[in-house]
């Protein structure tokens, strides 16, 4: 990716402290925890959010700090185990903002973490054992990537939860 990308990537991660909150107050108090209807996928949204801060609080800043060293990646953190932790912390999941302020202090320790590696180290590879050769700038768009899929999960609960009829376009016959 040409120039400097770790200065607008920051930004993003940035932003979505307030975006990610923002939308959860949207979801009606009685849906929060319970999973939408058909076609809006299997979680709820209080499950988003165990996820974003399972993942975030346990996986990302390892695999932040293996790039910034120009390190291998740890094998431990290309999925499995947390996604066991996850599904134990859902289990035994606090409220939804307590999760969310988990979240919170994840992404300002990961945006801490970002601002203090010198954006000359961000292009750099490093050899991750599920996404293959990776940088820091990479990774931090696949974490801003990731939130952003949540956040459309998310939006699309407040919006069709009460339709009957969801859309599903086919794309190539329009």
């Amino acid at each position: 990716m040409p120039g400097d990308q770790s200065h607008w990537l920051i930004d993003r991660l940035t932003a979505e402290l307030d975006e990610l909150p923002r939308v959860c107050w949207l979801i009606p108090l009685d849906r929060r925890s319970v999973p939408p209807p058909d076609g809006l996928g299997e979680w709820s949204a209080h499950r988003h959010l165990v996820h974003l801060a399972t993942y975030e609080g346990k996986a990302v800043r390892p695999v932040i700090s293996h790039l910034a060293e120009g390190l291998p990646i740890d094998p431990r953190y290309n999925g499995t185990p947390e996604q066991r932790s996850e599904i134990e912390a859902w289990e035994n999941a606090p409220d939804l903002f307590e999760v969310l302020d988990e979240w919170r202090q994840a992404r300002r320790a990961i945006l801490d973490q970002l601002t203090a590696i010198p954006s000359e180290v961000w292009p750099a590879e490093v050899l991750h054992p599920a996404f293959g050769p990776l940088s820091l700038e990479r990774y931090t768009i696949k974490i801003h990537q990731h939130t952003i899929h949540h956040l459309d999960r998310l939006l699309q609960m407040i919006f069709w939860w009460d339709f009957s009829v969801r859309p599903k376009l086919d794309y190539d016959k329009l």
